[in-house]
């Protein structure tokens, strides 16, 4: 998982007090390595009333490292009083960014602090979260707009919201269809053509692996999937390409085709096709492809800091949680040290 985390609380009531000892119990797992099995990187901004405490990790080993706390204004024992009474602190404010391995079953990022944010915090405390695991982008945002509540999970927004982003960097072409059993020949053949040109315009590789008779009366084919990858072993772009937008609506317009002639067929996607603007100041968008509820392939951008953001009410995901809730039921105060270096 890699996650970027911003909270900040204005620490004023009994709520807040409350919250704030959720976050010091956050911030000292992180310390104590509970439930991660190793970090590639962690960095922490804690700011105390207007006073900064620096952690970072160093890795010793490829499964051992420690975190280094520093502060130009306290102590080592200053720095571990401050965040063992953080609760007793009015102004805080919290930046993390960090990637790793981490344990199921043991909350980081969206999945605890979703379950903390009460509407009593309205106001006192804002939190946002951009997290990724495997493939999987999410934002989480919490925060008051013009005295209202805005709070959910932050939905991708339409390209063309984004056109005047001339040029993007392509990280990865490749595109994995699921296909259902009984597919008429006529259809096989037809998105066979299709991939085919579109492999050889793009130098990309085209995997089909049809069943040799198909049906048994030989009516139908049962390719099982297709995928679509750039022409290297692994999917990922080796050498950089950039396209500007009217080639990315070439390309997505050619990858739809072969999508729509398969549609009534699909059993999935799995999405590996993103880009990313070439311009800086647009780091954390990311161009890629998605499914609706109509079953329709769409170009969407992932921007979770973008002024206008579409937010996805919790309870559209509340299932899943709590499926999740329930399993942790008994974990909450059990700490497992990854390692004693972590202590400081």
């Amino acid at each position: 998982m890699r996650a970027k985390e911003a909270i900040t609380i204005k620490n004023v009531n009994e709520d807040t007090r409350a919250f704030t000892i959720s976050v010091k119990k956050y911030i000292q797992d992180f310390l104590q390595g509970v439930r991660i099995e190793s970090f590639y990187n962690f960095s922490m901004e804690l700011s105390v009333d207007d006073k900064v405490i620096i952690g970072t990790y160093i890795a010793e080993d490829y499964r051992k490292g420690v975190i280094k706390l520093e502060s130009l204004q306290f102590t080592e024992e200053g720095m571990r009083k401050v965040i063992e009474n953080l609760e007793f602190h009015e102004n805080i404010s919290v930046n993390l960014e960090y990637s790793g391995f981490f344990f199921y079953f043991y909350y980081y990022s969206i999945s605890r602090f979703r379950i903390l944010l009460d509407e009593k915090l309205k106001g006192y405390v804002t939190y946002f979260a951009n997290e990724q695991q495997e493939d999987a982008l999410t934002a989480y945002v919490f925060t008051e707009v013009d005295g209202e509540l805005m709070r959910g999970y932050i939905d991708k927004h339409p390209f063309d919201k984004y056109k005047h982003i001339k040029d993007w960097e392509v990280l990865n072409m490749s595109f994995y269809m699921e296909l259902k059993d009984g597919i008429p020949w006529s259809v096989y053949n037809e998105a066979l053509a299709e991939a085919e040109k579109l492999a050889k315009d793009y130098n990309l590789r085209i995997y089909f692996d049809p069943d040799s008779t198909g049906d048994s009366d030989g009516s139908a084919a049962n390719p099982g999937a297709i995928e679509i990858e750039d022409n290297n072993s692994n999917g990922i772009v080796d050498n950089k390409i950039i396209m500007d937008v009217d080639e990315i609506e070439i390309y997505y317009a050619r990858l739809k085709k072969i999508y729509d002639i398969f549609k009534d067929y699909s059993k999935g996607i799995e999405d590996y096709w993103k880009m990313v603007p070439i311009d800086k100041n647009y780091k954390e968008v990311t161009l890629e492809l998605e499914v609706d509820e109509h079953n329709n392939l769409l170009l969407k951008v992932f921007d979770p800091y973008a002024e206008e953001l579409y937010i996805i009410p919790d309870d559209s995901r509340t299932t899943r949680v709590s499926a999740m809730e329930e399993a942790m039921k008994g974990w909450e105060d059990i700490q497992i040290p990854m390692d004693d270096s972590f202590l400081k």
